[in-house]
């Protein structure tokens, strides 16, 4: 009874993990993008500063970089994450699957040079 316990907890552990990061997500991307428009706001309000105008000109781009790369990240965590609990804990807790869980370590492991789709 033990190990049905530990499941569970797992179950309910990976359900707030998707929902943070969900969340966190979300955030990263309203933050970077008020930034984006600071940083343009300042460069086209100060055309005086033609010196720091190179330099804080490619500051956006690498923003909007940095945002794209992480949008596909957590999106794919998030979907390993649903896919562990959708095929692994739920239907061996609905009984569709008589073997346990192998575990999400596990998981990361066998699956770990898979792709997750990003739609």
């Amino acid at each position: 009874m033990e190990k049905d316990t530990f499941y569970i907890e797992e179950y309910k552990s990976l359900r707030d993990e998707i929902t943070t990061k969900l969340k966190s997500r979300l955030d990263f991307h309203n933050w970077g993008l008020i930034a984006l428009a600071a940083l343009y706001s300042y460069i086209l309000s100060n055309p005086e500063k033609s010196w720091v105008f190179p330099w804080l000109f490619w500051v956006p781009f690498g923003l909007c970089a940095s945002m794209i790369w992480h949008l596909p990240e957590e999106h794919r965590m998030v979907a390993k994450a649903g896919k562990y609990i959708g095929t692994e804990l739920e239907s061996w807790i609905d009984g569709r699957k008589a073997a346990q869980p192998k575990g999400w370590e596990s998981f990361l492991d066998a699956t770990a040079g898979q792709q997750e789709p990003l739609a």
